[in-house]
This record gives C-alpha cells, structure tokens and sequence, in this order.
C-alpha cells in the first residue's frame, strides 16, 4: 500500500488469507478486530477445509472458457468428495463429486440437503440470471461514465 494505512488481506500459505492493517499502528480495538475475524475464519477454513482447492472435477466439467468465472469454496463435511464452486458474478453454486464409476457428478441444494442434479439443470441453475447481472453492471459503468462527463 506505499504509505497509505488501511486494511488488507492477503494470501497466506498455512491459512489461505491474512487480514491485517498497514500504516498507522492499529488501536487495540481494531488489534482486537483483526484478531477475532482472523480466528474465526480460520475456524470456518478449517470446517470447509478451503485451504485445499480441487479443480479437477470443475476443469472435467465444465469448458476451459468457464473455468475462470468460479471461486473454490470448499469441501462440504459430513459429504465425502462433494466440493462447491461458486460464480464469481451469478453468486450461485455448481457442487461437483466424482462417484464412484470416477464420472464427475453435480448435486443441488434443496435447503435442506443435497441431492443429485443433472449437468444441464445445474448449469442452467448457476447461469440464472447472468444476463440480468451482466446488464446491470453496463448500466452501472454507463452512469458512471455519465457523471465523470456531464458532473
């Protein structure tokens, strides 16, 4: 940050991330802050195991165009081999497991647990709505650009 003081995150090798202010000496509250938020996503990290990313199953599934719009966001516990991706822009997830045939299968949540899916109905599932997000940032940078003109 070269000066400037703030809030940071960053890649760490043993958790994954590191959130810590930079510049002006932090106040014990805001020590306190970086210290429980730290922990307790730690304890999540640890719950969903995310600091061990498996993008095969996603790469198996899904055209090399697409791979680059999904975040790893975990194993799911208590559901051997079930990992979750999710959208970078639709927020929705595709839930991939190998099976035991080593066919890569997609799962959906039904709010209450997860059951087996097809590809098309999960894809289709995790697309819902992108056009909408798609227009909706256009519109947003249109106005923006709008202001830096006429304002």
């Amino acid at each position: 940050m070269d000066g400037e003081s703030g809030w940071t995150s960053e890649r760490d090798p043993e958790w994954g991330f590191r959130i810590s202010y930079q510049g002006t000496e932090p106040s014990e509250e805001q020590a306190a802050l970086i210290a429980g938020v730290t922990e307790a996503a730690r304890e999540l990290y640890a719950l969903f195991r995310v600091n061990e990313p498996d993008w095969v199953p996603l790469e198996e599934a899904l055209p090399d165009c697409a791979l680059g719009e999904f975040m790893f966001m975990g194993h799911v516990p208590d559901f051997d081999g079930l990992l979750l991706y999710k959208h970078h822009l639709t927020r929705r997830y595709l839930n991939l497991r190998r099976e035991s045939d080593g066919l890569i299968a997609p799962y959906r949540w039904t709010g209450r647990k997860y059951v087996p899916t097809t590809m098309q109905e999960a894809v289709d599932e995790v697309y819902r709505g992108y056009r909408a997000a798609v227009r909706a940032i256009e519109d947003f940078e249109d106005r923006a650009d709008n202001r830096r003109v006429h304002g």
